[in-house]
Order: structure tokens, then C-alpha cells, then sequence
């Protein structure tokens, strides 16, 4: 058996103090993680609640309308011979109405909190109406979300 140098035993020491060799430590990694996800300047968290937005009303407007369509039609098949799409109770474009229900609320609590800002610094009324139309707008599809769950599980 061969005797280790110095070198040998000072490398080995300094990779059992590390918990995590060859990967950054778990401390550090959600640092990293946290600031790339949160710390986001001002005008690129804008650009993305925009375009967060845009996508939550196309969903919204998805869900409002299969909503409407009568139970008797329901469940409405597009084309009727070899169907693409069928659209039933628990239908949505996220896939699933509880996704849709999460993004719901994620942007019922986005709009709530600029609204809130805004009264906080008394802006006008013109200020702060599309805040309030948002928070209306979103949270009324957050509970037409809710209710179809609510409708499904109680038939199961």
C-alpha cells in the first residue's frame, strides 16, 4: 500500500468538508434560483405579468364560453366523426380546471395587490379602474373555476 502525500491528504480533507462536491451547495443554488425567479427588474416583471395577462384572458374567455354551453349539448365533440377536441364539464385549456383555478387566483392576487397600491397612494379614480376590472374580471372565473370542481366531486 502505497503512503499518501501531503497534496493527496489535502485534497481529500477538502472535499469531505464539502457536502456537495462537483455541484454548488444547496444554500447557494436557491440563492441563485430565488434571485433569477424573484429578482426580476422592474420593466421585465411588467413585460411578463403582460404577457401572464394576455394568456390568463384567452384562458379566461376559453373557460366563460365552455361554461355557457348548455349541459344538454355537453359533451360537444369537434368534428363528430374521429373528434379532435371534446369539450365536456371539466373542460379548460390549461388541461385541468384546478390549473386553471391556481392561475386564476395567482392573478386575482397580482391585480389585487396593484389595486391595493394604488388606493394606498390615493390615486384617482381613472387611476385604478383597470385594476379593479381586473380583480372583478379574474376573480369571477376564479369561482366559475370553482364551481364545476366543486359540481364534479359532489356527482362522484
Amino acid at each position: 500500500m502505497e503512503k499518501a502525500t501531503l497534496k493527496q491528504v489535502e485534497f481529500i480533507m477538502a472535499l469531505t468538508r464539502r457536502p456537495y462536491v462537483g455541484s454548488l451547495p444547496e444554500k447557494d443554488f436557491n440563492e441563485k434560483l430565488g434571485k433569477s425567479i424573484w429578482d426580476l427588474d422592474k420593466k421585465e416583471r411588467e413585460v411578463q405579468f403582460r404577457w401572464l395577462s394576455i394568456s390568463s384572458v384567452i384562458v379566461a374567455v376559453g373557460s366563460l364560453v365552455a361554461f355557457m354551453i348548455p349541459a344538454a349539448k355537453l359533451p360537444l365533440s369537434m368534428p363528430k366523426s374521429n373528434p379532435i377536441i371534446t369539450i365536456g364539464q371539466g373542460w379548460s385549456l390549461t388541461g385541468s380546471l384546478l390549473a386553471e383555478a391556481v392561475l386564476m387566483l395567482v392573478m386575482v392576487l397580482e391585480w389585487l395587490k396593484r389595486l391595493l397600491t394604488k388606493l394606498k397612494e390615493r390615486e384617482e379614480f381613472n387611476r385604478y379602474l383597470m385594476e379593479a376590472v381586473g380583480v372583478v374580471f379574474f376573480g369571477l372565473i376564479l369561482f366559475l373555476d370553482i364551481y364545476p370542481v366543486v359540481l364534479l366531486s359532489l356527482l362522484l
